[in-house]
């Protein structure tokens, strides 16, 4: 076995400046190297649109935050040198497909995860039998709980609550893979392939209990017949296959509070081997009886904290005093991908690879150095094919007993150099420590993090121990892009386990992580420009206007020919990727997530009154009474200040309602009052709150052509000022050149609603927005003087043959700005007009700073247009050698 040393040797970091050119766009484009955090999800439809108003900002002043990936020199790429060692069979990939569960927050996953996200507690006094005489009281313990639907009345009376937790968690976890028993999915699944694999610690403790107690006060003959098998331990596993008809690998693993990982880790390794196709695996556990609390209170393992049961179980934390009895179970559904795309299950995760050992040292104390633990860790991680760089979340152990927490702590010490990405919790923390139990729970608790993008806080974390120096996500949830996720399970007798997860790519397409955009338009300008985009994206996915699917129910409710001729393979491409700019509501309907805001009302009476004005959600209307003037001071400090925070209110709910937010898009004007200061105004307080998230902007450029508002240009750039600072990349439409395109080349006398899908239309030219082009563009344009990628796009508009679309990122951009700069120093020096925006309260000084961020703006694109290919090459020598020394 090699060293600890050895094996962290193997791994690298490699920065930017170790490719160029064509080098970095293989990085982008290879399978076998992940960039972290990876964005594999498309850019909205509007940079998908041909347009030859299109700008990155320069380099230097980008940000990487999960959303798209630009050339970067001060940007590192962690490279794994083990990725490439990954599983790429399919018979051999082992995925998640369904997960259930039984909890103290219940029996649904969804609200279990919810209810770790609010950072509850489900600690409280036991109830179930008399504990007053128990020097601990209290415990994780389930209430409520019904097997009803899942058990039939005779079975459920019988049963111990550890077999009925099995059944109930098992067969849950299968309806979520859409294998619901007695269904005709469950019958197309090849039965001799098809096994269960579901552990516990202790068994049927309650049973067990109640035999000895018959046989101490009535003898022998009053022992129920159904003590032996209730009380084993396999028989879990046993009475979910004798019901399904699961004839594949079927057994039970004991490791303590380990189990649930040693039977993911052997249930993977029977698909791997391929002896199964499909595998439920999990662990269940039903202590929380006068022999189990009894037995652990002599074990002087639990908490004391009877006067403050739901701070009892705190991890980490200096005061701490034992752990916290829970129950329940988890269990997953694990199939190879190979077998889960075949019958197009719903693939959630992919479990990486695990590992187990043991510390061979104690019967209950762990090793204090973590030596067990940290073994386990470096080579589960090794069966994975993933280096220690790659891991930037772990769901601990973290059981809140004295030596436990410290000796996982040294263990993750060693194997991670830097904890610094790193994000670590505690699940024990809010719903105690579920023993057999506790590996599944938190397995599901680990791969919700994966798909949701965030993480459960740690509770109870008031004076944490000095040696825990990593992010332990004290008392908040936060947000955090999982990229690959390991969860530590650890038992009494020295059984170490850890199982790694991540999201799961298949050629260019992600599973397990729903990247959701939220849509937010401003100002007259960006509601008539919003307004469209839902006209035309509602036509693109088949939604009517009153948000429903046209075709459900074989294309009736909706017109023949929405989307050309076929509906076929242009059916399936409506609702694949909907989730990216809708919610799925009641009825069968799809809202927009969108935020509709202005300073004024009568923009949003137009809205409301126009064609799609119904599909909105009545209450993501903010407006207004007085309107901005076009005064960027107003819309910036005074009446959009007083607006601003109801906007946040409706910003933040549709946040909090996404699975996984990749980030805003914001459509406003820059010439105006509205759309530029309160457009501003709000992404700068979006970046403050959520600033791993993207921000993508949709801005118009004022002309004098076009608008004979004195002080636009001054509006242009102090919001561009903002931009600059707050906004990743910015989508500009300019409208000087929409203007000749329309007067010259269009020959329209008269232009007046200038924005490219009126454009479009004009030219007869096929740059409508398509969702799909993300399957053929698979990078964006590397920041080059002059650069633009094309493609041809699967399914084309409405009365089209063909539709393509290409992306530009050209310095020629400069021209706009130049222009726009050269007429606000025209203004700003005769100090025409200043009073109107000082009076509002600013400072001239603000204007000071915007002039020169927009002249340094210009000045930097200037350079890179003047730079040649030697120029470049020395540049990245000279920032190689700085960062050398």
């Amino acid at each position: 076995m090699k060293s600890l040393e050895e094996r962290s040797g193997e791994c690298r970091v490699q920065s930017a400046e170790a490719w160029a050119g064509e080098e970095m766009q293989s990085i982008h484009q290879s399978p076998s190297l992940r960039i972290s955090p990876p964005s594999e999800e498309p850019p909205p439809s509007f940079l998908r649109q041909g347009s030859p108003f299109l700008i990155s900002p320069p380099p230097n002043r980008n940000r990487c935050t999960g959303g798209w990936m630009k050339k970067n020199k001060k940007q590192h790429l962690v490279i794994s040198a083990t990725s490439s060692q990954r599983e790429k069979d399919p018979k051999k990939r082992v995925v998640i497909t369904g997960m259930g569960l039984v909890s103290v927050f219940g029996n649904d996953v969804d609200t279990y995860y919810e209810r770790l996200l609010s950072g509850e507690s489900g600690i409280s006094l036991i109830d179930r039998f008399d504990a007053s005489k128990f020097p601990t009281r209290f415990a994780g313990q389930i209430r409520g709980f019904t097997a009803q639907g899942y058990i039939d009345g005779k079975n459920d009376r019988r049963l111990d609550d550890c077999l009925r937790y099995s059944l109930v968690a098992g067969k849950k976890a299968l309806e979520h893979a859409g294998l619901a028993a007695g269904t005709s999915l469950s019958n197309k699944i090849d039965k001799e392939r098809s096994g269960v694999l579901v552990g516990t610690g202790m068994g049927g403790l309650t049973v067990f209990s109640d035999g000895v107690q018959a046989l101490i006060e009535k003898g022998y003959r009053k022992i129920t017949p159904f003590f032996i098998p209730y009380a084993i331990t396999n028989m879990g596993s046993a009475l979910l296959a004798i019901e399904l008809g699961l004839m594949g690998p079927n057994y039970s693993i004991s490791t303590a509070c380990a189990t649930s990982n040693y039977c993911f880790y052997a249930a993977a390794n029977h698909i791997r081997r391929g002896e199964a196709d499909l595998m439920i695996a999990g662990g269940s556990e039903a202590a929380i009886i006068p022999i189990g609390l009894g037995g652990f209170v002599a074990c002087r393992a639990l908490s004391q904290r009877n006067d403050d049961p739901q701070t009892a179980s705190r991890p980490w934390d200096k005061d701490r005093d034992g752990f916290v009895m829970g129950e329940g179970a988890g269990v997953l559904v694990m199939e190879s991908l190979e077998h889960a795309m075949k019958r197009g299950a719903p693939i959630i995760a992919e479990y990486l690879g695990g590992a187990v050992n043991c510390d061979a040292y104690h019967m209950t104390d762990p090793r204090a150095d973590g030596l067990g633990v940290s073994s386990c860790i470096q080579s589960s991680l090794e069966d994975a094919g993933v280096s220690p760089e790659e891991v930037n979340y772990i769901n601990a152990h973290a059981t809140s007993t004295l030596a436990g927490d410290l000796a996982e702590v040294n263990a993750i010490k060693k194997v991670f150099k830097d904890t610094s990405s790193i994000k670590i919790n505690a699940t024990k923390s809010m719903i105690g420590h579920c023993l057999g139990a506790s590996g599944g729970l938190e397995a599901i608790a680990t791969i919700k993090a994966i798909t949701t993008g965030w993480l459960h806080p740690s509770i109870n974390q008031f004076n944490p121990e000095p040696s825990v120096e990593f992010d332990t996500v004290a008392n908040q949830k936060q947000r955090h892009e999982v990229n690959v996720a390991i969860s530590n399970s650890f038992g009494f007798g020295g059984h170490n386990s850890v199982v790694v997860f991540s999201g799961i790519q298949v050629g260019e397409r992600w599973f397990g992580k729903m990247r959701e955009i939220l849509h937010i338009q401003g100002g007259q300008c960006g509601n008539q420009i919003g307004a469209k985009f839902w006209e035309v994206i509602c036509e693109e996915h088949g939604i009517d206007q009153t948000g429903k699917y046209k075709y459900s129910g074989g294309g009736g409710g909706g017109d023949g020919d929405s989307q050309g001729e076929g509906e076929g393979e242009g059916e399936g491409f409506h609702l694949e990727r909907i989730n990216v700019y809708y919610n799925e509501a009641s009825g069968g309907r799809y809202v927009p997530r969108a935020v509709l805001m202005d300073l004024e009302p009568g923009t949003m009476d137009s809205l409301r009154s126009g064609p799609y004005g119904q599909i909105f959600r009545p209450d993501n209307f903010v407006f207004g009474q007085s309107g901005a003037g076009n005064n960027w001071a107003k819309g910036h400090y005074t009446e959009g200040a007083e607006l601003i925070d109801s906007v946040l209110d409706v910003v933040r709910k549709e946040a909090e309602n996404c699975d996984c937010l990749q980030g805003f898009q914001v459509c406003h004007s820059l010439g105006g009052g509205t759309g530029s200061g309160m457009g501003t105004l709000l992404i700068s307080k979006i970046r403050e709150e959520y600033p791993d998230r993207m921000m993508m902007t949709f801005s118009v450029f004022p002309s004098p052509k076009v608008s004979d508002t004195v002080v636009e240009p001054y509006n242009a750039t102090l919001s561009v000022h903002q931009l600059v600072e707050n906004a990743d990349e910015c989508m500009v439409l300019d409208n000087e050149a929409l203007y000749d395109i329309c007067f010259r080349t269009l020959k329209l006398a008269t232009p007046t609603f200038l924005f490219w899908f009126y454009v479009q239309k004009q030219l007869k030219l096929s740059f409508e927005i398509l969702p799909t082009i993300v399957l053929l563009v698979k990078t964006l344009v590397p920041w080059i003087p002059n650069n633009v990628k094309s493609s041809v796009c699967d399914i084309p508009p409405k009365g089209l043959k063909m539709a393509s679309t290409f992306i530009g990122n050209s310095t020629s951009i400069q021209e706009m700005f130049r222009r726009v700069s050269e007429q606000f120093t025209a203004m700003f020096r005769r100090k025409a007009f200043l009073h109107w925006y000082t009076g509002e309260g600013m400072d001239e000084m603000e204007f000071t700073e915007a002039e020169s961020n927009m002249n340094d703006l210009v000045a930097e694109y200037q350079q890179y247009q003047d730079a040649t290919a030697e120029d470049e090459y020395e540049q990245e020598e000279e920032e190689e050698g700085e960062q050398d020394v």
